[in-house]
């Protein structure tokens, strides 16, 4: 495994395309990819991290972002959705870190390589600790956590799920 990280650009859009479908044929939530399900199309997302790129230009409710694609060779696995920050938000439902690893690289190790990669971009960042979270029901991604030192803070109902909250010292 050779991973990296890529902000993306506009030569990866067939690319993130295909990333898309694939999650949204699947039912599957694409997680850490700072709202590429609910943007109508790879123009409109791409403004979007533009946009959300900075505190001072972030649209309503969003908070500054560091957006990558994952690359193992010329594959694209997965993505990394980095907060600069925590609004209230963030801090009670979402974390620092979201993240999410295409269905057909899943349970190779991809998860873990790319949030050791982005708790090095959080450090250059100047961050000194980061938050994630996940469903409680989603073991792989506290398994993925946990390797990665994250210790448990508490569990918060978000409806009917129950969300866990991790901290990372870096």
């Amino acid at each position: 495994m050779e991973l990296r990280l890529e902000a993306p650009r506009p030569e990866h859009r067939q690319l993130v395309e295909t990333y898309r479908r694939e999650f949204l044929n699947s039912g599957d939530s694409i997680d850490g990819s700072a709202g590429l399900a609910w943007c109508s199309g790879f123009d409109d997302w791409m403004a979007l991290l533009a946009d959300n790129s900075h505190d001072e230009t972030a649209r309503p409710g969003c908070v500054a972002t560091s957006v990558f694609l994952a690359f193992d060779g010329e594959q694209l696995v997965g993505m990394v959705d980095i907060r600069h920050r925590l609004n209230d938000y963030l801090r009670r439902y979402c974390g620092h870190i979201g993240y999410s690893v295409r269905p057909a690289f899943r349970r190779r190790g991809y998860a873990t390589a790319m949030l050791t990669l982005a708790l090095e971009e959080c450090r250059r960042l100047g961050l000194s600790q980061v938050m994630l979270t996940c469903e409680k029901t989603n073991v792989a991604s506290a398994r993925t956590m946990l390797h990665c030192g994250a210790v448990l803070q508490d569990e918060l109902l978000m409806g009917s799920m129950t969300i866990q909250r991790y901290w990372i010292e870096l």
